[in-house]
This record gives structure tokens, sequence and C-alpha cells, in this order.
């Protein structure tokens, strides 16, 4: 997801209050789980947003009534507070359910740039 349209000159993990990327392994990452193969990106404003919405108004706006086979297709995006213009994307996860770790592209001041979730669909060598 880019949010600053400019090149990325550092990459970190994406962490939560208390974690430390320091306490890892080398094999080791803090990811969030996706659960039916389903992976939800969005902000802390867009998710309190969402908890604002009734079953039937997620249900409409997320959930198709046909899942497509290419998990590239079953992307949706839909803006969650109207303010803000806070967005919440659903994504297939690739390989299915499992833990995935986000990284945040920084600009070479420091800026955020981009977000990216490995879903571990390419094998790293």
């Amino acid at each position: 997801m880019t949010v600053v349209d400019e090149p990325v000159a550092a990459w970190s993990m994406a962490l939560l209050p208390g974690q430390d990327v320091a306490s890892l392994g080398d094999e080791d990452f803090f990811g969030y789980a996706a659960d039916s193969g389903i992976g939800t990106l969005a902000d802390q404003v867009a998710l309190e947003a969402l908890r604002e919405w009734d079953f039937e108004r997620i249900d409409e706006v997320f959930i198709p009534a046909q899942v497509p086979d290419d998990p590239i297709d079953a992307v949706v995006s839909a803006v969650a507070e109207e303010r803000t213009g806070a967005n919440v994307y659903v994504v297939g996860s690739g390989w299915g359910d499992g833990v995935y770790a986000t990284y945040v592209g920084h600009t070479a001041d420091g800026r955020i740039a981009s977000f990216v979730t490995d879903f571990r669909v390419v094998p790293l060598e």
C-alpha cells in the first residue's frame, strides 16, 4: 500500500507496542494472523470506525457474493471513516491461513512511504 509516492530508503518490521525485533531469532518475525485465507490491512482510525458498522454493512461492503478463484481479484477496499478517508483493504493471503509480517517503507527523511505484507508466496533463498 502506497502512502507517499516517493522512493523507499529503508524498511522496518511493523510492530505493536511491546514488540522488540531484538528478541527475535534469525528466522522469526512478528506478524498478524490470517484466517480463511484472508488478510485485513487497516490503521487504528479505520478499525475504530468499523466498530460502528453493523454486520449487514460489513457483509455488503467486504464479503463478495462469489469469492474469485484468483486471490489477486479478491482485493476489496472501502473507506471506513469519511472524515479522514481512512480505508480498509481485505486481501487474499496467498497460501491461506497463517501468520504474516508487514513491513514499513520509510523515505530518506524518515516519513512512511508504504506498507508491504509478506504473504510468503515467493520462497526466499
